[in-house]
């Protein structure tokens, strides 16, 4: 440590850091996971985003509402239920997001049972079902589904494979924090 008047102080040389208190794990493994899992929500809310965008016309029908002009034009695939399904996925992210401020385990829990039931579960059953179109138009090229020009079985494909990821790596970070969280919380009863 140095002082105004001159010369630092004796064994203050900057080596006298070991000692020091350091930040206990569970505060970096929850401000690490914190960031990640807010980064897989986003994702997630950008790819409702897109799902939303595409059942926009179907939803504006079924609500009693005239489709603009644009979206009656478009050629867009009849919804699937699984679609439906998990678009309710989306309310599990918003209980996600909202209990990262406080360290609400409570709310994680319920993003992690949502993106179960309601992410997880109908995108696997998307890929069962799925499954006999994609090995067809791998072998021989045909479809019969076209969506903005590309083979709606390939694009379906992509959207499953990308939100496998952020569901396995949001339930991954989640479950994480909750552990985190659950080892403070241990710590500040005893």
């Amino acid at each position: 440590m140095s002082s105004r008047s001159g010369a630092w102080a004796v064994g203050s040389d900057g080596s006298d850091f070991l000692h020091r208190e350091r930040v206990a794990s569970h505060y970096k493994t929850s401000a690490t996971n914190k960031s990640r899992l807010k980064s897989i929500i986003v994702l997630h809310f950008l790819m409702a985003a897109l799902m939303f965008a595409r059942l926009s016309r179907y939803l504006l029908k079924y609500f009693g509402m005239t489709p603009p002009f644009f979206l009656r034009k478009l050629v867009i695939p009849q919804p699937e239920m699984w679609e439906m399904i998990w678009c309710l996925s989306t309310l599990a992210s918003i209980f996600g997001w909202m209990g990262l401020p406080k360290n609400k385990s409570i709310m994680l829990q319920q993003y992690a049972i949502g993106t179960i039931l309601f992410g997880l579960c109908p995108v696997l059953y998307a890929a069962y079902d799925l499954s006999d179109d994609f090995i067809n138009y791998i072998n021989t090229k045909n479809v019969m589904l076209f969506f903005l020009g590309y083979p709606a079985v390939l694009l379906w494909y992509g959207f499953i494979a990308i939100m496998i990821q952020i569901h396995a790596f949001g339930l991954y970070f989640a479950v994480k924090l909750m552990q985190a969280w659950n080892s403070m919380a241990k710590k500040k009863k005893s």
